[in-house]
């Protein structure tokens, strides 16, 4: 009987755990781009029923991915409450400060009270005092130097630093050692964010070159033109029916030509835009990585970011520009269809 209790009990945690991470995977980058309906292979179909659903589909996903990161948000604020005393701790040991005034300048800073440029500067020299024993006026003094006397006191303070690394040297070491940590990390940082920018705007372009087209413009000035021609008849009062309900046809037809036009390469765009999304994702990921590395390192405190939260950035992207592969379908004017 116990041992039928025993194997009760453990598939009854095997199953609530594989329900857990069923539940967690659901709200995953991952999980909400593959939950988007697919890219339609048409952009200029007449169905309202099927653009509505597809429209109400993302949006759905949408709504899900803000929800998702409100969650989040709400989750690394309590953190951060909670070990607010150890980052008060960790910023008064790095800066020298007493954590009471650190206590004082963050909870004016809750309460929308900003320091003034005198208090600022006075925080900055005390801290400079502290931790580089020097003030303020040492550093505008140092500044209105000439070249050679910068030199001789930059000589002067190097010599000081040697003494005081030979004197305690597993100290400078372990500070090298975070330094150089620190540098590849931002190095890293640096790297990811250049490629990441660079791939956003290989994208964004290939959205803006489309309506910049000779062909996409010549259309776009014809649509002009028409709509201009219609509006100055119907403002004249000497028309008939029939100049109105023929150029109204033409303009039914030259929105349909620039919707042919435009929608494919829209569509197209979306597919590379998909693939770069998909491809992007581990590069938001380390972004985080790299991010938590930098907390760790400057407040020895571990940052709570929950994974994904910046490739749940990208998806809404994403997701918000899958909205519009309706977006140059225009319906048939009235007139052009023998309505009155």
């Amino acid at each position: 009987m116990l041992k039928n209790y025993i194997k009760l009990a453990v598939l009854l945690i095997v199953l609530l755990t594989a329900i857990s991470h069923a539940v967690h995977a659901q709200h995953t980058p991952e999980a909400f781009l593959g939950n988007l309906p697919v890219i339609p292979d048409n952009g200029c179909i007449s169905d309202k029923s099927v653009k509505e659903k597809f429209m109400a589909d993302v949006q759905a996903i949408i709504d899900q991915i803000d929800a998702e990161l409100d969650k989040r948000n709400e989750n690394d604020e309590a953190y951060h409450k909670a070990h607010q005393n150890d980052i008060t701790n960790s910023v008064a040991e790095k800066t020298g400060l007493s954590k009471k005034k650190l206590q004082k300048i963050m909870q004016d800073s809750e309460n929308g009270k900003e320091m003034s440029d005198e208090e600022s500067e006075a925080l900055a020299n005390e801290v400079m005092q502290r931790k580089a024993n020097m003030s303020l006026a040492d550093l505008k003094k140092l500044q209105g130097m000439d070249d050679a006397s910068q030199k001789a006191w930059a000589n002067d303070y190097a010599s000081k630093m040697k003494a005081d690394v030979l004197k305690n040297p597993d100290k400078y070491k372990k500070e090298n050692e975070k330094n150089m940590k620190s540098f590849n990390a931002a190095s890293e940082n640096k790297n990811l964010l250049d490629k990441i920018k660079a791939g956003e705007t290989r994208i964004q372009k290939m959205f803006d070159e489309i309506e910049k087209q000779d062909a996409a413009v010549e259309i776009k000035n014809d649509i002009k033109a028409t709509n201009d021609r219609i509006n100055q008849l119907l403002t004249s009062d000497s028309y008939t029916d029939d100049e109105i309900v023929n150029l109204y046809k033409t303009l039914t037809k030259l929105e349909e030509k620039y919707c042919e036009y435009c929608s494919p390469r829209y569509l197209i765009a979306l597919e590379q835009y998909l693939t770069y999304t998909k491809t992007s994702l581990p590069n938001y990921y380390r972004l985080e990585e790299l991010s938590n590395q930098h907390t760790k390192m400057q407040m020895d405190v571990k940052s709570f970011t929950e994974p994904g939260t910046v490739a749940l950035g990208a998806v809404k992207s994403y997701a918000k520009m899958l909205m519009g592969s309706f977006g140059y379908y225009r319906e048939p004017h009235i007139w052009a269809t023998g309505g009155d």
